[in-house]
């Protein structure tokens, strides 16, 4: 395992160069998990605890699927991937976004015709849900409030942030129903891996992923 030390603790962009009430700088390592074989941030409570701090307040570091910007470009492009992948009638066809940020990829879907709903623990989830008209859960999942099975689950840029990959996924899982449909997208680390970029390290991601 690699011992950084301390570095800055971003998570959203600032008024000022300081997070407020949350900590301006957390620690840092690298280690590799032995089982998967992929690069990782070594649990550490304190990171954790403040992280869901973080969440619950609204983190949008590396922004999210929305209807402006490069957060449209995000959803175009797992709305391509979505219909390339799943190919049920949407009519009857029921979805839950897990880290659903505004709702916007579920009101695209919901358009389409299927049953939609979303979980986001961020503040971004309730806002979403009015501008939308999405139902949304704000909670962690795997959440006691949504406990019924769907057709299909899916996960845009949230499996890196998760600590605990079989445990989420099995909670995944437990909630698709047999011939259900699981899609997520991660980013690819092994362009930053090839060249030396460290820049790619940062608290909120707990898991480096390639191809």
């Amino acid at each position: 395992m690699w011992d950084v030390g301390l570095l800055p603790f971003v998570y959203a962009p600032q008024q000022s160069p300081s997070n407020g009430a949350l900590p301006d700088v957390l620690p840092f390592s690298i280690g590799v998990d032995e089982r998967f074989g992929h690069l990782i941030q070594p649990y550490n409570p304190l990171v954790e605890t403040t992280l869901k701090e973080a969440y619950a307040t609204g983190s949008m570091l590396s922004g999210m699927m929305d209807d402006r910007g490069i957060g449209l470009k995000y959803m175009e492009d797992f709305l391509l991937f979505f219909h390339n992948h799943h190919t049920h009638r949407m009519d009857s066809c029921s979805v839950l976004d897990i880290g659903c940020g505004t709702g916007f990829f579920l009101s695209i879907l919901r358009g389409l015709g299927a049953q939609v709903l979303g979980i986001e623990p961020g503040l971004q989830g309730e806002e979403g849900a009015k501008r939308f008209s999405v139902p949304i859960v704000r909670d962690f999942f795997p959440t006691p409030k949504v406990s019924q099975p769907f057709d299909v689950i899916t996960a845009f840029g949230v499996l890196e942030h998760i600590v605990g990959l079989e445990g989420f996924l099995t909670a995944v899982c437990s909630q698709l129903k047999e011939d259900g449909t699981l899609l997520m997208a991660v980013p690819d680390c092994k362009p930053y891996m090839v060249n030396g970029d460290i820049s790619f390290f940062f608290h909120e991601h707990w898991n480096y992923f390639t191809s």
